[in-house]
């Protein structure tokens, strides 16, 4: 059974991967799935804008001038002659089914028409996708118009042609409700889809799946209330490329309850020190409450050896205090933020640090952890008493850090003690999503990273000796590493949210180079030319 299924799911994925843009008939051609069925579906319309996007990107064009082999590549890609693909395939009382529509350019008009009137041959297959290279699916006659698609002497799945689509499926039965759904709107699938995006994959469970799911967790997981359902939605935005998943998992499995979920993190739920710019940002809500306690509990009786070290963890810090009433009203909310000033052996460096934030006087039974941590690290920690801060603890050598309690956030980092009383500057857009009502945000500024790196990396620093060390291979790869940084200047950084406990937003931003940034990437460039190529003189002698 394995082996039979391997090979089509790569006939899938295949479908799946290449899809380019074009009308989206081809989710037409998908007939309705009872709602007792366990079931997929997937649609694609804009592989082609996927396409565009990555070959004219910076670091493909970097690639392909350095090895030429991209072009041909880039060529491949353009003359894909698949314009939509769309898919459902799952079990039902009758076994399991497969429906698919391929849509292509006006290229394989002629092609499609002579699958249609019964005169196809093995290599179609290869002729219809423009594959450069054989591949090990062939093409056999099944009847009249129709086809079997082969590998390995077996038959994978049928095809025929209606119209300018090429369908798929698993039985004759499924190429005639395939045309059948063609032929009548009433009888093709409808889909309760929440996401905007054309490309999304689609699951339906009828009870099965989530089952299975509660079954393997060990108790981990409550038993489901409902059926599982997963969406997610994917494709090119005005500024980069978005990715949404959107899944009542949390609910089914008693995660969370609805009245429950977590409050949004705002602006002034953040923890701010450190001054400098953030180039990563992250902060959510403490997701756990008591319910959590009672499944690890569980999940531990029934033998899960992880669940058993967390209840391990857990009585050792009951010792101190923190109890696991203690530890809900800790873990209100927490976060990373880097980009901070520090030091290393007096030479400046970026620095950040975490934070966990919740009621003061439980935060504040973190004292004796603190302690523990600094007398057992073996590194000189002082005590410094500063407004506001009901703990703190500083290192100054190798590196600035600090460990300390502020009016109910425990903040551990590396960050100078003189930089404590400045707020950390965030980017506009990492701004715009503390207002968007999320109860986790990441967000990771690429800009900020490149000026960082380029100051960093200036020759005329002290930092600069760590690099110039006989033993450092920093000389050997910087002119790659001055070039790679320049192709990401479109790459403006990466944006992830989640809210309602259901739905996670995933952005990479894109944009028009910066062109001070290129340029002081090159003037970077152009001071360590002397160093390189006296390493390149001694080399050769």
């Amino acid at each position: 059974m394995k082996k039979r299924f391997a090979p089509l799911l790569g006939v899938l994925l295949l479908t799946v991967v290449f899809a380019s843009t074009g009308l989206a008939a081809t989710i037409d051609a998908l007939p309705a799935w009872p709602d007792d069925a366990l079931y997929a579906v997937g649609s694609i319309e804009e592989t082609k804008d996927f396409i565009s996007a990555l070959i004219d990107s910076r670091p493909f064009g970097l690639a392909a001038a350095i090895e030429p082999d991209f072009e041909m590549v880039a060529e491949l890609l353009r003359s894909f002659p698949l314009e939509a693909a769309s898919f459902a395939f799952g079990l039902t009382d009758e076994g399991f089914s497969l429906h698919g529509a391929l849509k292509f350019d006006e290229s394989k008009g002629d092609l499609l028409k002579k699958l249609a009137d019964g005169e196809g041959e093995e290599g179609d297959i290869d002729a219809l996708l423009n594959l450069p290279f054989p591949s090990d699916l062939t093409l056999a006659p099944f009847e009249g118009g129709t086809y079997a698609a082969m590998a390995d002497g077996m038959a994978l799945v049928l095809l025929t042609v209606d119209g300018e689509m090429l369908l798929m499926g698993m039985s004759p039965e499924d190429l005639e409700s395939a045309k059948g759904a063609l032929a009548d709107s009433g009888k093709r699938i409808k889909l309760p889809r929440r996401l905007p995006h054309k490309n999304f994959f689609y699951f339906h469970d009828n009870g099965m799946a989530a089952a299975e799911i509660a079954e393997e967790s060990d108790g981990l997981l409550g038993e489901p209330v409902e059926n599982l359902m997963l969406e997610i939605g994917y494709g090119t935005i005005p500024n980069g490329f978005g990715l949404s998943l959107l899944t009542n998992f949390a609910r089914v499995f008693g995660i969370i309850e609805p009245e429950k979920a977590p409050a949004p993190i705002g602006k002034d739920d953040l923890v701010k020190l450190g001054g400098g710019h953030a180039w990563l940002a992250w902060a959510a809500r403490g997701l756990i409450d008591q319910k959590h306690f009672e499944m690890v509990r569980q999940a531990a009786e029934e033998g899960d050896s992880e669940s058993e070290i967390i209840l391990e963890v857990l009585e050792q810090l009951k010792t101190m205090g923190l109890t696991e009433e203690a530890l809900l009203s800790i873990l209100k909310s927490m976060g990373v933020i880097l980009g901070g000033e520090a030091a290393f052996s007096g030479i400046p460096v970026p620095g950040g640090y975490a934070y966990v934030s919740g009621e003061k006087e439980a935060v504040e039974l973190l004292l004796p952890l603190i302690e523990v941590v600094v007398s057992e690290s073996g590194l000189e920690f002082e005590s410094v008493e500063k407004p506001g801060w009901q703990a703190l603890y500083v290192l100054k050598e190798p590196v600035d850090a600090v460990l300390g309690i502020r009016d109910g956030a425990a903040v551990a980092g590396l960050l100078t003690l003189d930089s404590l009383e400045d707020e950390p500057e965030l980017g506009p857009d990492a701004a715009k999503l503390l207002e968007e009502g999320n109860s986790m945000l990441f967000h990771f500024d690429m800009g900020v990273v490149r000026r960082m790196l380029t100051k960093l990396l200036d020759p005329d620093l002290p930092i600069a000796a760590i690099f110039l060390l006989e033993e450092d291979d920093f000389l050997d790869s910087a002119p790659a590493l001055f070039e790679g940084l320049k192709a990401t200047a479109g790459f403006k950084g990466i944006q992830m949210t989640f809210r309602d406990f259901e739905r996670l937003d995933l952005l990479a931003l894109l944009g028009d180079p910066d062109e001070a940034e290129i340029k002081g990437i090159e003037e970077l460039a152009s001071k360590w030319q002397p160093y390189i190529e006296e390493r390149e003189e001694m080399y050769d002698e």
